[in-house]
């Protein structure tokens, strides 16, 4: 550095944020740019005799509503030192958007440390600047700054609230098993390496695997962590996954990736946000609040929702990691009927070997519950039977599920064929009729105005009412149409699965939901199965497509 009063050592900062961007993410001004204001401050400096670049500082993606930026830290470091004794900016809204705290270093800590500071574009260098301009035109120009941070910050919420409520994404960077379309940065496609990886996790845990053990083994075969991964394909990623220098798997990796519901298909954003526009720290926000949003099928999903329901259930009744060891199938479904906690397994050893039988956790522990013994093998011979009875059961839906397919049957064709909208449509007419006829009356002096006023509320009610009862009607046709597609939809799984021969941990987790075992005079089960809620739909489509006059219609109707 030299030691003279004449020439000024000379530190270019340069800033550009996301702030910089419009709601498409494209540059507002190609002003702004980093390179721009490089080349600025460069021939800014190379016209001053009395300047001498010593370094240019770079935070590009740092917002200015504070000073918490690597390279402006790098450049008081600099100043601390004795090498910088003159700050260049392109202009304040580069140096800083918080009005107080610029304000406290161009009045206060650049004076103290002899730091000439200029800002181009407004004009502005202490070294020359009047009192008028230190005092009062500068910490005006701050605070206009400031103000438009504060707009733009709202602007960039309101966008992106709009965009999450569309199901579009809006995150920096893509989930884990996911990327960023080339076409559409907003639209999630499935990348095929972490995808296979996410798939192994659900299964692993499905099987019976603990997260701890999951992540032994993925860390075992070499497998790169979700933060390794991304910085292996050269993405400046940074996340809770990340774990030292190396990041690797973890517990808590594995638990966040088997708890994420966007790897159903499912969008769900804005679980958090910024506390204020001044800081970047964030807060959790409730279900239910208008920045915590959730859509459907706005992606391909890498996992079922029925196996995403699973592993919640699951993770519920998280189990100990064992290196090859046995895990019962029945872990997390067996559940004592009478204190509502896990059954758990025990081996006993007699002359015809080892025996195994779940009893009650409860109880194991010499609290108030009873036993409920009942034998492994027996508990599996149970549920086989009450399994391949069940999955015979929907043999008949099958043939139903064709026939919706066949069909696609339109909104309009249901509504056509129901009776009781038939109804609501002429009664709707005939009041539409009765009130255009008042109008008639009251011109031709049969009835008062008052009168009029009197029948035309009361009509315009019953209009109401009837509208009211059509949308209804038209909801709950919709809903026997989707409700039963869908039901359809979901027992092509059992379809597959009609010849059950042997009784396994996903073949169960597939289909039952849960078994309870209760004990009075002797022990019984209550077995819950999965999709129980959807047959209920698949037997009102029965009944609508056993109905002959609506077969009718249904074969003449267009396939759409």
């Amino acid at each position: 550095m030299k030691n003279t009063n004449l020439v000024y050592d000379t530190g270019a900062y340069v800033r550009l944020s996301k702030d910089d961007l419009d709601i498409d993410g494209i540059l507002k001004s190609e002003s702004n740019s980093v390179s721009n204001q490089r080349d600025i401050l460069r021939e800014y400096i190379r016209s001053h005799s009395d300047l001498e670049l010593y370094d240019i500082y770079v935070d590009d993606g740092f917002s200015g509503k504070d000073f918490e930026r690597p390279e402006f830290q790098r450049m008081m470091e600099d100043i601390e030192a004795g090498k910088v004794n003159c700050v260049v900016v392109k202009d304040l809204s580069r140096f800083s958007r918080d009005s107080m705290e610029a304000t406290e270093y161009q009045k206060r800590i650049f004076p103290r440390k002899n730091i000439r500071f200029i800002a181009i574009g407004d004009g502005f260098d202490s070294l020359t600047a009047t009192s008028i301009e230190r005092n009062l035109v500068l910490p005006v120009k701050n605070m206009v700054n400031e103000d438009q941070l504060v707009k733009t910050s709202q602007s960039i919420r309101m966008s992106q609230e709009l965009k999450m409520k569309s199901g579009a994404f809006i995150g920096s960077f893509a989930t884990y098993g996911y990327k960023k379309s080339e076409a559409d940065n907003n639209i999630l496609e499935i990348d095929d390496y972490p995808a296979g990886i996410v798939r192994e996790i659900y299964d692993s845990k499905i099987c019976g695997m603990s997260m701890d053990g999951i992540a032994k083994m993925l860390n075992s075969r070499g497998v790169l962590s979700p933060m390794s991964y991304k910085l292996e394909n050269g993405e400046k990623y940074n996340t809770g996954f990340a774990v030292g220098e190396h990041p690797k798997w973890s517990a808590q990796a594995v638990r966040r990736i088997l708890m994420n519901e966007v790897y159903t298909g499912t969008m769900v954003q804005g679980k958090s946000s910024t506390i204020g526009f001044k800081s970047s720290k964030r807060k959790k926000n409730e279900d239910g609040t208008d920045f915590c949003v959730r859509v459907e099928n706005t992606h391909e999903a890498i996992i079922s929702k029925s196996d995403f329901a699973t592993v919640q259930r699951l993770l519920k009744f998280e189990g100990r990691w064992k290196d090859g060891g046995d895990v019962s199938i029945f872990n997390g479904v067996l559940m004592c009927g009478d204190c509502g906690t896990p059954m758990i397994r025990r081996t006993y050893k007699n002359k015809d070997g080892d025996k195994r039988v779940y009893i009650c956790k409860t109880k194991n522990v010499g609290k108030g519950c009873t036993r409920h013994a009942i034998e492994e093998e027996r508990l599996c011979e149970i549920v086989l039977q009450a399994l391949k009875v069940y999955v015979s059961g929907c043999i008949d839906y099958s043939k139903l599920i064709d026939k919706v397919r066949q069909y696609q049957l339109s909104f309009d064709h249901i509504n056509d064929y129901d009776a009781n909208m038939k109804r609501l449509r002429e009664e709707y007419n005939l009041v539409s009729s009765d009130l255009a006829a008042f109008q008639s009356d009251l011109a031709a002096g049969i009835i008062t105005q008052e009168q009029y006023e009197k029948y035309t509320k009361k009509y315009q009610k019953k209009l109401a009412d009837i509208s009211a009862s059509m949308e209804e009607s038209e909801r709950i046709v919709k809903s026997l149409l989707t409700d039963g597609v869908a039901a359809g939809t979901k027992l092509e799984e059992l379809k597959r699965t009609m010849r059950i021969k042997e009784l396994d941990r996903k073949t169960l987790l597939k289909f039952v939901e849960c078994i309870w075992v209760f004990e009075d005079s002797e022990v019984r089960l209550q077995i819950d199965f999965k999709f129980r809620n959807e047959i209920p739909a698949l037997e009102s489509m029965k009944k609508c497509y056993e109905d002959a006059e609506f077969k009718h219609r249904c074969e003449a109707w267009e396939v759409v």
